[in-house]
């Protein structure tokens, strides 16, 4: 990423997106098709690889039916509001909760795409992350500290210490 320049050390430089595939579509060929794309607005930056990954949120059947009921509940009129009003908040917290566990047990499934062979990636998406980091941006990025120490704390012992790379 030699033409992209960053100045302050919080510039974001990548991102995850994080894509919900349904139950009916076949995960390998959505995976096959995303690394295709991926590539393919790579060599349009004129670039091998970029700094992205798409965590692919393969449907087991839940996360549709359950998005489904907490649309209905959100949904409801003002006098269904008032007639279930208490039941419907406790269904809505718990499909929710629900919702939170089939994404996560979906994450559970590493079905992660990159521009890299994906027989080269580690299995965790943060192993995925820093190893993409570590790809793209060869060169270390100082991070100066300012050595304050105080009667409660320590700060950093070192004056600069080394934890971004940028090209």
């Amino acid at each position: 990423m030699d033409s992209i320049k960053f100045c302050q050390v919080d510039t974001p430089r990548g991102i995850i997106f994080y894509c919900y595939v349904s139950e009916h579509e076949s995960i390998e060929d959505i995976k096959l098709q995303a690394q295709n794309v991926l590539r393919k607005c790579a060599k349009q930056t004129g670039h091998t690889h970029v700094p992205v990954v798409l965590a692919l949120l393969h449907d087991s059947g839940e996360v549709g039916k359950i998005m489904s009921e907490i649309d209905i509940i959100e949904k409801l009129s003002p006098q269904e509001g008032e007639l279930y009003g208490k039941i419907a908040s406790i269904h809505r917290e718990r499909r929710i909760e629900a919702l939170k566990e089939e994404i996560k047990q979906a994450l559970l499934q590493r079905n992660f795409v990159t521009t890299f062979p994906g027989d080269a990636l580690p299995s965790r998406l943060t192993q995925i992350a820093s190893f993409i980091f570590e790809k793209i941006y060869s060169k270390v990025l100082p991070f100066p500290f300012d050595n304050y120490r105080s009667s409660r704390t320590n700060a950093a012992v070192t004056p600069v210490l080394t934890i971004f790379k940028m090209a």
